[in-house]
């Protein structure tokens, strides 16, 4: 085979691999979207056993873990990259990976289930964060958590343009303490299970969920941060987060953890999977209908070229 050839040989191969690939995450997402619209949200507290979808927030289980920038999550998902350069040709490799969580606590201000992690779909942003963008307290801080396992990770260093340094990025998914959450999968009843012992900071924060339920406005008036009439993804997870905060201010010298009964858990089974997102189900179904057709129908045209470009060679 010629050069020339092989260049275009090359060319048509990638072009039925990059067509599947969106032609494959188009199906899923058209799969995942149907699914959401055709499910009916439940309240926790008087959801029936089997299929359900929920609409909360998130509260950590047994204990809570820390994202790269230093914030509470109940679930993270880490990937530490590094650039490499290989002659004429350099790509980014992952060197690193972790995931934290496998259950956490969802309330939707009417009760609480537990949701058990494994075998879930996620919908998650993934966040991008080159090493330089770290503020120098943070990059020490994970220079500690990291440095032992990722070679060449040092403060102020590893940065784009650090003339001949070595360059990172950390590439994380994590579902935030208090952060908005959908949820769709199998729903029972937790017969034994222990009660849900509540740290004073997130009973004061599911008062105000409880509340928001029953002022008329409350959503608006809690989310809707540029009074806009509307109310983006943006803003319920930073509203969430705004709320978190003043919980905490809420909270008296005296105050105690107090045990409260779950109604349910949510998991993973033969009959139903169990979705999870980081936002509501109106932003969702904004998120999965996004380029969806385009995706599919791109996919197959790429396909299409590319099975053209190898049948012209023969």
């Amino acid at each position: 085979m010629s050069r020339e050839n092989e260049g275009i040989f090359k060319a048509g191969i990638a072009l039925i691999f990059f067509g599947g690939t969106f032609f494959v995450s188009g199906l899923r997402r058209h799969r995942q979207l149907k699914a959401v619209e055709d499910t009916p949200s439940s309240d926790i507290r008087s959801a029936a056993q089997g299929l359900v979808e929920f609409q909360g927030h998130a509260l950590p289980y047994e204990r809570a873990y820390v994202s790269s920038d230093g914030r509470s999550t109940v679930y993270r998902d880490l990937k530490i990259q590094k650039y490499v350069r290989r002659g004429k040709n350099s790509s980014w490799e992952t060197i690193h990976q972790e995931t934290e969580g496998n259950q956490f606590v969802l309330s939707d201000g009417t009760g609480l289930a537990l949701v058990h992690l494994n075998d879930a779909e996620f919908v998650l942003n993934e966040t991008k964060t080159a090493w330089k963008a770290f503020p120098g307290e943070v990059q020490s801080d994970l220079v500690q958590r990291y440095g032992g396992v990722v070679s060449g990770l040092r403060p102020g260093g590893g940065g784009f343009f650090s003339f001949g340094g070595e360059e990172f990025r950390f590439l994380e998914k994590n579902i935030r303490v208090g952060s908005p959450v959908y949820l769709r999968g199998s729903f029972s009843t937790t017969a034994g299970l222990a009660p849900y012992v509540i740290e004073p900071v997130h009973l004061q924060f599911l008062g105000k969920l409880a509340s928001l339920r029953k002022e008329t406005g409350g959503k608006a008036k809690a989310f809707d941060l540029n009074r806009d009439g509307k109310i983006e993804e943006h803003e319920v997870a930073r509203g969430s987060e705004k709320m978190l905060y003043q919980a905490k201010s809420g909270v008296q010298s005296g105050d105690q953890p107090e045990p409260v009964a779950f109604q349910g858990m949510l998991r993973s089974d033969s009959n139903h999977g169990l979705l999870i997102a980081d936002c509501h189900q109106e932003h969702l179904n904004r998120k999965l209908g996004s380029f969806v057709l385009l995706r599919i129908f791109g996919g197959i045209a790429m396909i299409a070229v590319g099975v053209g470009v190898l049948a012209g060679l023969t």
